[in-house]
């Protein structure tokens, strides 16, 4: 397995500032994985769920925080469906539903 390709992942985080207003702001985190396609058995358990499942991608545990929810990969950017932590120390973000066509 090649951590051959860059992603940035994306979560909304909120405050309050000092008037006491919800703040909402991005925050990213970029890092390095390996797209593979979804396994037929992934993708017709989303289909059953309503869910369409994209690519998957694997990145190293340690380097996952849980609460992402986009993934851009250079050219496309996804919603995040599911996590899945292996026993080997790697994290497959199951994406699918393309969020919007701009990274």
């Amino acid at each position: 397995m090649y951590f051959d390709r860059r992603i940035i992942l994306t979560k909304t985080t909120s405050s309050q500032d000092s008037d006491g207003y919800l703040i909402e702001a991005p925050k990213s985190k970029e890092m390095w994985a390996h797209c593979q396609s979804a396994t037929s058995k992934e993708f017709f358990a989303a289909m059953q769920a309503g869910v369409t499942v994209s690519a998957v991608y694997c990145i190293r545990a340690e380097m996952y925080d849980p609460g992402y929810e986009y993934l851009a990969d250079g050219k496309r950017r996804f919603k995040i469906v599911r996590a899945y932590n292996r026993q080997d120390g790697i994290v497959e973000l199951i994406c699918g539903g393309i969020h919007d066509g701009k990274v």
